[in-house]
């Protein structure tokens, strides 16, 4: 008689100990699992952090040029503007071409 309670005892702590495995496997595991994550985060951060600086320097260069591209547009507009006061009035269809159709200059 005194032997199944110990035998039922003994049951109960294997039980317990494949149990504690199990869970500290499964610990184990998710913190692999954390950690590789982790460091793909990383990685994938630093990559969006440079095609980011990128793409804020292209802007800056593309800014650039579109003022460049305004400067010299309005630089010859005044100088179109100066040749057609000196050289007179300008046709209808000459002053069509020049506005882009639209009646502004």
């Amino acid at each position: 008689m005194r032997q199944q309670p110990k035998k039922e005892s003994a049951d109960i702590v294997n039980k317990n100990e494949k149990k504690a495995r199990v869970l500290s496997d499964m610990l184990r595991f998710e913190r692999e699992q954390i950690s590789a994550n982790e460091k793909e985060w990383k990685q994938e951060k630093k990559v969006l952090i440079k095609e980011v600086k990128s793409c804020r320097s292209r802007i800056v260069a593309l800014e650039a040029e579109l003022d460049g591209c305004k400067q010299q547009n309005a630089q010859l507009k005044k100088g179109l503007m100066a040749l057609t006061q000196s050289s007179g009035s300008m046709s209808p269809a000459a002053r069509k071409n020049f506005r882009g159709g639209n009646g502004r200059f």
